[in-house]
């Protein structure tokens, strides 16, 4: 009896498993050498969003990319927190958040405090839907995103200390803290070379267009991650002018209908997240 229990466990943890798990696989042209060498090959996702997904050689690194049109009709935002959160942010799992959202990444740094009624605490700027969660740190950067009756736009600033204001008919729907810059004016900026888990962002040089890339660097022995330069120089190959990175390592998440689509088990819980969906 007790050998069946044990049995019928292990079959369902190895089920259990493999439902959080992507089965996204890496088509042999989607192999690069270098992150110089990159040259994206875009499938349609849905009426406004495409992914790519690829493998670059060296360094050892799986990625996945996705390029979001912030002008599509169809596009809606939601960053997490949500406007009813209240002012005293909850964290969430990004399996959650994707049960109601096409797209789900991680954002905003965090450092856990025992004092702080949430233990997870961002460092830096988080703002959503005109509630402050937490206060600029000049030396970070920040992905600011704003909203008109039908459309979106989107900034990226090297100090979380100067947040442009919005254009006439705009309103700041948030404001999310990164770590640095990496791509500026579509020049790289030079940092220690560093491979890990990575998330970051960009945006093409007339901004209408955001991109997503997402390196997996947890299990070391199928993938090292990407440096924040080897980010960049992807990120710039894709199309971005600006560019810059979120929290990364352990933090590192991407959900594509409702799926985790890194090849490991990841479903964090975390205070920030930016979500993508159709109206």
């Amino acid at each position: 009896m007790l050998k069946r229990f044990y049995l019928v466990f292990a079959v369902f943890f190895v089920l259990y498993l493999s439902s959080c798990v992507s089965t996204v696989s890496i088509e042999k042209e989607n192999t690069f050498k270098t992150p110089e060498q990159v040259e994206a090959s875009w499938l349609k996702l849905n009426s406004y969003a495409d992914t790519f997904d690829f493998f670059i050689e060296e360094p050892k690194a799986i990625c996945h990319a996705v390029k979001i049109d912030l002008k599509s009709p169809n596009l809606k935002i939601n960053p997490f927190p949500q406007a009813h959160s209240g002012p005293l942010y909850p964290a969430i799992s990004a399996s959650k958040l994707a049960e109601n959202n096409d797209i789900v990444i991680n954002t905003t740094p965090f450092a856990y405090r025992s004092n702080s009624i949430s233990f997870r605490v961002p460092v830096g700027i988080l703002q959503t839907y005109n509630l402050k969660y937490s206060s600029p740190n000049p030396k970070y950067c920040a992905l600011a995103i704003y909203k008109t009756e039908n459309s979106y736009s989107a900034k990226i600033v090297q100090s979380q200390g100067f947040i442009p204001e919005p254009e006439k008919e705009e309103t700041i729907l948030s404001i999310q803290g990164g770590f640095w810059q990496i791509l500026k004016d579509g020049r790289q900026l030079d940092f220690i070379d560093n491979q890990d888990s990575r998330t970051a962002c960009g945006l093409s040089k007339d901004g209408n267009t955001f991109y997503i890339l997402v390196a997996e660097g947890e299990v070391k022995s199928q993938s090292m991650g990407l440096s924040f330069n080897q980010s960049g120089s992807v990120l710039q190959n894709l199309g971005c002018w600006n560019a810059m990175q979120f929290d990364g390592g352990s933090s590192t998440s991407l959900y594509i209908n409702r799926r985790n689509v890194l090849k490991y088990p990841k479903n964090p819980i975390l205070p920030a997240f930016l979500c993508f969906t159709s109206k």
